[in-house]
């Protein structure tokens, strides 16, 4: 599926909190095979969620969306009213997170308000996903968009609570069952960028089907170091590592023939995930 993820909130564009969300679920969507179009992040505001729903489903081509942030009993907390009003759904009280939401609460002794009541509103047809480490439930929406199919999970903003719904719910549903990543990283010592630059394009015409990524860690100049990042995709697993492998040894081939000086070192073997 074609990607993007939608970061809400105040605190991450104004830069006080760090994003780690998009991090997270931009890892586990390249290992479970889909494709990641872009990561957007935005306020608190029912125009700018809108705007950003709208250029991930019209200007990048994307049927799944993935948004956290806003789905607590605050004012400020407004994603699902939000996605609603952008979809033209209507926003209604549904049952089955309300009577999850009043369990965890009156477990704790504490009486339901209509904040609490508040983060149980969804979209007309969303299903809720469990929170099993806080409270507010997630979202999930499947509807059609100029007659495409489009699926929106919404999750919770702490990084603890997305990423345990995540993996114990979304994950299972969202993994493609003949699609496998396979990667290798290499640290080429006393490598400069601008010197590998002419054998990655060479490679990258022999190997269409890899993406190949240098990643200066070091001074260009002085102390010149590249970590590179090979990775594809391949319905069977053995064949993509066996392609992968033999990537490495044409790659080690051609630095030993135009750049000698140059030390391999595998720090992450051809693998799949």
């Amino acid at each position: 599926m074609r990607c993007c993820i939608i970061t809400i909130g105040n605190e991450i564009i104004q830069g006080r909190i760090v994003d780690t969300n998009s991090a997270f679920l931009a890892r586990k969507l390249s290992i479970l095979g889909h494709e990641i179009r872009a990561k957007i992040s935005v306020g608190d505001s029912h125009e700018l969620i809108a705007k950003a729903l709208s250029t991930c489903l019209d200007t990048f081509g994307c049927d799944l969306i993935i948004t956290t942030g806003g789905l607590g009993p605050t004012p400020d907390d407004i994603t699902l009213e939000a996605i609603a009003r952008a979809l033209g759904l209507e926003l209604t009280l549904n049952e089955e997170a309300l009577k999850e939401i009043e369990r965890k609460y009156r477990e704790k002794g504490l009486e339901m308000t209509e904040a609490r009541k508040k983060m149980a509103l969804m979209p007309r047809g969303a299903k809720p996903i469990p929170n099993p480490v806080g409270i507010a439930p997630g979202a999930l929406i499947e509807t059609y968009v100029g007659g495409r199919k489009i699926l929106i999970v919404a999750l919770p903003g702490v990084p603890r609570e997305m990423e345990s719904m995540f993996s114990s719910f979304v994950e299972k549903m969202l993994r493609l069952p003949n699609r496998f990543l396979i990667e290798a990283y290499i640290d080429l010592l006393n490598a400069r960028e601008s010197d590998l630059a002419p054998l990655i394009k060479e490679l990258q015409k022999r190997y269409p089907e890899f993406y190949i990524k240098s990643h200066p860690m070091g001074h260009e100049i002085e102390k010149p170091s590249i970590l590179l990042y090979i990775s594809t995709y391949d319905s069977d697993k053995q064949r993509g590592v066996s392609r992968c492998i033999d990537l490495l040894k044409a790659l080690e081939t051609k630095l030993r023939e135009a750049l000698p000086h140059v030390e391999v070192k595998i720090r992450t073997p051809c693998t799949s995930q």
